[in-house]
């Protein structure tokens, strides 16, 4: 039997997995997504140096999964703004994990060492 504790997190998780649901977009399975892994194994994260490139590595992979190259009309630039803001955003919370757990003397596994950005 769960406790009040126990019910209250699994009920805060299924609203938190209904929210997600509801707030995708209707043709959501429709977009095409482009990928791009952010490789950094070659650079010392403890260093803030390193965390720059690696942030550097992250918007320059944003703007490559978020180009289209239709042509530069206002409506085509604002996509693509929020497109690279998005990308961005995403794969932040990846790229902070791996800057905290390089700089943490308890280091995790992180996925392969590279971040993945995501863009439509």
């Amino acid at each position: 039997m769960l406790n009040n504790t126990s019910r209250l997190m699994v009920l805060t998780i299924a609203a938190a997995v209904i929210a997600v649901s509801a707030a995708a977009p209707a043709g959501a399975a429709d977009l095409v997504t482009n990928s791009k892994s952010v490789v950094y194994r070659d650079i010392d994260l403890s260093s803030s140096a390193g965390a720059e490139i690696l942030k550097q590595r992250v918007v320059r992979a944003a703007k490559d999964v978020c180009w289209q190259a239709d042509g530069p009309t206002l409506e085509e630039q604002a996509r693509y703004d929020a497109c690279r803001a998005d990308a961005i955003a995403n794969a932040s919370s990846q790229m902070n994990a791996v800057i905290a757990s390089a700089r943490s003397e308890n280091r995790y596994a992180m996925n392969d060492n590279a971040i993945g950005v995501h863009g439509r």
